[in-house]
């Protein structure tokens, strides 16, 4: 009796280990495909012809969440934590500023001189009011939810169940904000959307 016991415990312990490892692992994928997302929408603000480049001094990315939404808002807090320490952005030796802000206050990406907003999708999104600030002050308006770009975001980025990224861009919002891709970027969509 003592033995199986003790061979139970061992085995408890076993499964102990094993679960801590797959639930590291997962967050390990989590966060590389977070970090993966993160990296090619800072190329899609760098591959965008309407920024000059050599009239900006910083360039300034917004990643707006939604408060009321618990997930948006730490999903946040990992884009900040990730694009804050991206070694080399690809803005030409210009750096990068991010700001991490509530979908509430959309007025302030008017004074802001915000160069992209990264959407992090939430339960409140206020897509109406954000398209209409990103259209008024010529801002890249992009998102991690495909959804999202047939709502209304210009360009967006999702890491699929492969593990590999797609692509997708709203070909309207992108005219609307004033934002040009080449069409060897284009060429890289997954998907293209004509409308809101």
């Amino acid at each position: 009796m003592q033995t199986n016991i003790m061979s139970l415990r061992k085995w408890s312990l076993i499964l102990c280990l094993c679960s801590i490892f797959v639930v590291q692992e997962g967050l390990a994928r989590d966060v590389s495909s977070t970090a993966l997302s993160a990296e090619i929408l800072l190329k899609l603000v760098a591959l965008n012809d309407s920024l000059d480049l050599a009239g900006v001094d910083t360039v300034r990315i917004a990643v707006l969440y939604d408060p009321s939404d618990n997930t948006s808002f730490r999903q946040a807090v990992i884009y900040d934590s990730i694009l804050s320490q991206f070694p080399l952005p690809p803005f030409s030796g210009r750096p990068l500023t991010i700001l991490r802000q509530s979908n509430r206050n959309l007025a302030a990406l008017s004074r802001g001189k915000i160069h992209a907003i990264i959407v992090i999708p939430g339960r409140d999104n206020r897509l109406s009011g954000l398209r209409e600030v990103c259209n008024k002050e010529h801002i890249l308006s992009m998102t991690t939810d495909s959804t999202l770009v047939s709502q209304g975001i210009s360009a967006g980025v999702e890491i699929n169940a492969e593990g590999k990224p797609e692509i997708w861009f709203n070909i309207k919002s992108l005219k609307d904000e004033s934002a040009k891709y080449s069409m060897d970027v284009l060429r890289l969509a997954k998907h293209l959307i004509f409308g809101n």
